[in-house]
């Protein structure tokens, strides 16, 4: 499955955006987080052959995009995700990106939420996932590795 997402232009671009959402959550490009969001996008495939100065180059213009977007595209973006096996991954990422400094703003929380809404996940499975934060049944959501074991683990299925 790692090998499926990195051709697929629209996912790749909707998972980019909402993991840029996550880091811009509280309102500033947190250095440690930047980092957490490239390593965790490279674990799932996402800009797996570039190098760390590539990526961070990637993810300034992913920031851009994020804050100059125009209504209707965050929406458009979950759209594409929600309709996705990455769904769940998306909220995984989003979620170690939200405890990778060490802290959970309520912008960070309500964010979660609200992409869980928006990737139809039920809101137990979102508070599941963020309760699993660090666990390896979250790395193999990440990676895609046992996408159905992962879960189950995650979500007590």
């Amino acid at each position: 499955m790692t090998e499926e997402i990195a051709d697929e232009g629209p996912l790749r671009e909707a998972l980019a955006f909402a993991v840029m959402a996550m880091v811009l959550a509280d309102g500033q490009a947190d250095p440690a987080e930047i980092d957490h969001a490239r390593a965790a996008l490279a674990r799932c495939g996402l800009f797996a052959a570039n190098t760390v100065e590539e990526d961070r180059r990637l993810l300034a213009l992913v920031e851009r995009q994020v804050r100059e977007a125009e209504p209707g595209r965050a929406e458009a973006h979950a759209e594409v995700l929600a309709a996705s096996p990455w769904r769940y991954a998306a909220l995984a990422i989003m979620a170690d990106i939200m405890a990778a400094d060490g802290t959970m703003q309520a912008e960070e929380v309500a964010l979660i939420q609200d992409a869980g809404r928006r990737f139809a996940i039920p809101q137990a499975e979102v508070m599941a996932i963020v309760t699993h934060v660090g666990t390896d049944a979250i790395e193999d959501l990440i990676t895609g590795m046992n996408l159905n074991a992962a879960a189950a683990l995650v979500l007590d299925r």
